[in-house]
């Protein structure tokens, strides 16, 4: 299961996503042929793969997404075991507010002015 970061920084946010969880590190070496993916709506019916992203990890600024993914779904398709897996990663908005209402996040960094993080907040898990 992908997990999701997110930075808050001095001027904008970052967010960023990992092919497995920490706690599936053991997984992690099974999954093959990374592809994280825009779509526009959450069942991934079409695809734009982002071919410059194809490491385990991805990170997204506010920029970046404002200009590339407005209101847009992050998605990840890998193959594991023979098998191929898509998975639905996250709502992506430039709007911090609704990135938060859309999403859960497994970490929430503060970081101060100059970009060290001064605060983490994780979310528990029940």
């Amino acid at each position: 299961m992908p997990e999701k970061i997110l930075v808050l920084d001095n001027s904008t946010f970052f967010v960023i996503c990992h092919a497995v969880a920490e706690d599936e590190k053991g997984i992690r070496n099974n999954a093959q042929n990374l592809d994280w993916f825009l779509s526009d709506d959450k069942n991934a019916a079409s695809q734009e793969i982002l071919s410059d992203h194809t490491c385990e990890t991805i990170v997204l600024d506010a920029g970046w997404i404002a200009k590339h993914a407005e209101n847009k779904y992050l998605g990840l398709q890998y193959r594991q075991n023979g098998n191929t897996h898509t998975e639905t990663v996250c709502f992506l908005s430039s709007d911090i507010t609704v990135l938060l209402k859309r999403n859960s996040f497994a970490k929430l960094n503060i970081c101060d002015i100059h970009g060290n993080t001064k605060d983490t907040y994780t979310l528990k898990r029940r």
